[in-house]
């Protein structure tokens, strides 16, 4: 079975053909006449430019050829008429030139002997002087099929008027839109939208826009002309009856139904599904446009039959419109597609940069059937009739095929190169429809079919991989002088698990890497911390380095350094740092975290100096020295003692001297009596606001010595 794809268009609007026609022949006909009916049943203008000035106009003249009471005439008048006066500029009598039976029906619907549309065709060659704001042409007859349950004439005259603009004809060549042939298709299908292709072309390229417009009636005449009045469109609209489903018909919703009759403004593609079986008349307009300017226009008037019948599916495409995966990881998604017929179901996905064919994974064969497991994420699988291909191979340029149902899975791990790539996937499903109008077809098995048919895309996203899970920054801690924090920082990698980790510590106030510890090496030539976070267990990292700045390792990776409370840090107040880590994966980013360490002043007293000590004591003043509390982090002073004869006796550069009365180079005592004290020097302490203050120590005085 071969698959002919190329011919497919309109890939974003759902093509709704038909499936199976429930009438019998008994029922409703294309327009037939009843006691107050006459005949005519719609038309339009087409107006093709010959030479300048010079033009041909075709009326096409559609009326019910079964049981119309008045025939299609052999002549029609026109009227060319100046849209700014209304003035009559010429008048010509238009010949029918043909007259033939419409070939009505599809594959669906095959009419009774009942049903007969007719097409007259007339013609005229007209020639116009310029004229600015061009004309508009017109034509009626006191003939429309009254079967119509939407609207009535404004009069209740029955009035049949077709109506057309064209520009000023110097603005050189150019024929109307030409709406083509009587379409065989011309009926709804009652409580079911159905798609109603409206082409229309146009000669000379010129943009056309389609709208859905009120049928027009006709003004009385006025000394036999015919003209129009008042604003655009000149004449008087139908009017709208009642709905029997409630309300009234409108230009909104012109035939009822729970969805409105719509048009596409570019392609002219109609939907429409009424709810009630009867007889709708409704018009298409068409505004042709040149360089963004209105130029003309033409309108089909047109009557359709709503007929029980039904209206076939599209298949149903269950695929994500956007899809991320991260580099390094893989990414499995499932594709379902669905038809309600039991006919075959035909696949066509295509991409132009994922490798459809290599990343495809082939169902599990189970019996008679094929299977996914954990269909779509889930627990469940699912069982399916074996799909093929055309071409036994999935990837672009081939159909696979099944039966009601196929569902694809395709499973990918994007590389470093895909970072920040989009790769885009196109998926068309197609049934045959056993009904159809062959305006969409394809050729199977070597004969035309219509076709129902679905388009969905995705888009898979590579975006950056995730940066390192997780990175444990110590807590604020505030240290007492003398006191040591140690301090353990890791990284860890748990998605990228191959990938290399750098870690980081890095400090504005204090050199973190003096107070660095080396890890151990254990016996399998793992790297190591013990006791690491202090809770007794070995940190070991796999593939360790340390070129002297950031540590590193696979997978996971940690440092550890021991901060002591020195006078460094007391004089600074704090220690403040910042911790990165970096995966070497694919676009990974760093994670940064921030910590700091403060410390506490420690406790002082303001220096003063005794009088006299007793080196025999033992009351405690036994000793000269400052009493008080220093700052511990404070050294300056200089301190001489000399007796009553000018001989120094001690000297000290110790902000914590201690003088016992002996002296200082010999040892021995010293006799009681008075001696003279220099002192030079700073005692350390702290202010109420806890900033450091040096209380001067700046003595010449006597001391006693007693014994």
């Amino acid at each position: 079975m071969q698959l002919n794809l190329i011919i497919l268009r309109h890939w974003n609007v759902i093509y709704y053909s038909m499936q199976r026609l429930l009438f019998s022949l008994i029922i409703f006909t294309f327009f037939s006449i009843n006691s107050h009916a006459t005949h005519v049943v719609g038309g339009d203008f087409h107006i093709e430019w010959l030479s300048p000035n010079t033009y041909n106009v075709k009326l096409r003249f559609y009326s019910d050829c079964w049981n119309g009471i008045v025939p299609i005439p052999t002549t029609m008048d026109l009227g060319v008429y100046n849209p700014t006066t209304h003035a009559l500029v010429s008048s010509y009598m238009m010949s029918r030139t043909s007259i033939a039976t419409v070939n009505l029906g599809d594959n669906c619907y095959t009419p009774p002997p009942t049903t007969c549309i007719e097409e007259g065709i007339f013609e005229v060659t007209v020639v116009l002087p310029d004229l600015p704001g061009g004309y508009y042409l017109q034509t009626q007859i006191n003939a429309r099929n009254a079967l119509a349950m939407n609207v009535t004439g404004a009069s209740g005259n029955g009035t049949m008027i077709w109506f057309a603009m064209i520009p000023d004809p110097a603005i050189g060549q150019n024929s109307s839109p030409d709406f083509g042939n009587y379409p065989s298709d011309a009926y709804f299908c009652a409580g079911n939208n159905k798609l109603i292709q409206y082409p229309v072309t146009d000669a000379d390229g010129d943009s056309l826009v389609y709208s859905l417009v009120t049928p027009l009636d006709a003004n009385s005449p006025a000394n036999g002309n015919y003209a129009g009045s008042g604003s655009y469109p000149f004449y008087p609209e139908l009017v709208y009856q009642a709905n029997p489903s409630g309300g009234n018909f409108s230009l909104a919703n012109m035939v009822g139904g729970t969805s409105p009759m719509t048009i596409d403004q570019n392609s002219g593609e109609i939907i429409a599904g009424p709810s009630a079986i009867g007889f709708f008349t409704f018009a298409v307009r068409v505004e042709e446009f040149r360089n963004g300017v209105k130029i003309g226009e033409v309108r089909r008037d047109v009557q359709y039959a709503s007929l029980p019948c039904s209206v076939g599916s599209p298949p149903v495409i269950n695929l994500s419109d956007s899809i991320s995966v991260y580099v390094d990881d893989e990414i499995c998604f499932d594709i379902e597609v669905t038809s309600s017929s039991l006919d075959s179901l035909y696949l066509h996905i295509t991409s132009s940069n994922f490798d459809l064919q290599n990343n495809f994974i082939p169902p599990t064969i189970s019996g008679n059937s094929s299977e996914y497991l954990n269909w779509m994420g889930s627990t469940n699988a699912i069982q399916f009739n074996t799909t093929s291909t055309s071409s036994n191979s999935i990837g672009p340029g081939n159909a696979i095929t099944g039966v009601s149902s196929i569902p694809l899975r395709y499973c990918w791990t994007p590389e470093c190169e895909d970072l920040d790539s989009i790769f885009h996937i196109d998926l068309i499903a197609l049934v045959p429809d056993t009904c159809g109008n062959g305006i969409d077809t394809t050729t199977l098995n070597g004969d035309f079919i219509s076709i129902l048919y679905q388009q969905s895309e995705s888009d898979v996203h590579v975006v950056y991989t995730p940066a390192p899970t997780l990175l444990n920054a110590p807590n604020d801690t505030l240290l007492d002088y003398g006191d040591e924090l140690c301090i353990s920082i890791y990284a860890e990698d748990s998605i990228n698990f191959g990938d290399t980790l750098f870690i980081q510590p890095y400090s504005d106030s204090v050199n973190w890497l003096q107070y660095f510890q080396l890890p151990e090496l254990n016996s399998s030539g793992e790297y190591y911390y013990s006791d690491f976070l202090g809770d007794g267990n070995d940190f070991i990292m796999s593939g360790y380095n340390f070129n002297g700045f950031s540590p590193s390792a696979i997978g996971k990776v940690g440092v550890k350094f021991c901060v002591p409370a020195d006078c460094y840090a007391i004089d600074l107040g704090e220690y403040n740092f910042t911790y990165q880590a970096v995966s070497t994966g694919c676009g990974a980013q760093p994670v940064i975290q921030n910590s700091k360490i403060e410390f506490n002043n420690p406790e002082t007293e303001e220096p003063i100096l005794p009088n006299v000590f007793n080196p025999s004591s033992k009351a405690g003043n036994h000793v000269f020295k400052i009493k008080g509390t220093n700052d511990p982090c404070n050294e300056f002073m200089s301190v001489e003692i000399y007796n009553r004869w000018g001989k120094k006796v001690f000297e000290s550069d110790d902000p914590y001297f201690q003088w016992d009365g002996t002296h200082y180079k010999n040892g021995n005592e010293c006799k009681a009596g008075t001696y003279y004290v220099l002192i030079n020097g700073e005692f350390g302490g702290y202010d109420d606001a806890g900033e450091r203050k040096y209380y001067k120590v700046i003595e010449q005085k006597y001391i006693n010595l007693v014994r």
